[in-house]
């Protein structure tokens, strides 16, 4: 099996794959812009 088709495989979450409720974000704190805190309501 080849990289690719693993991590494919065994992604945490399909793209486009609604959150569920009290889901935290899906993007590290460091890279967060002033758009996902907004919508994630951290300010």
């Amino acid at each position: 099996m080849t990289t690719a088709r693993y991590a494919q495989l065994h992604n945490a979450y399909e793209a486009g794959t609604p959150k569920m409720p009290g889901e935290p974000a899906r993007v590290q704190p460091s890279r967060m812009t002033a758009e996902t805190r907004a919508a994630e309501q951290l300010d």
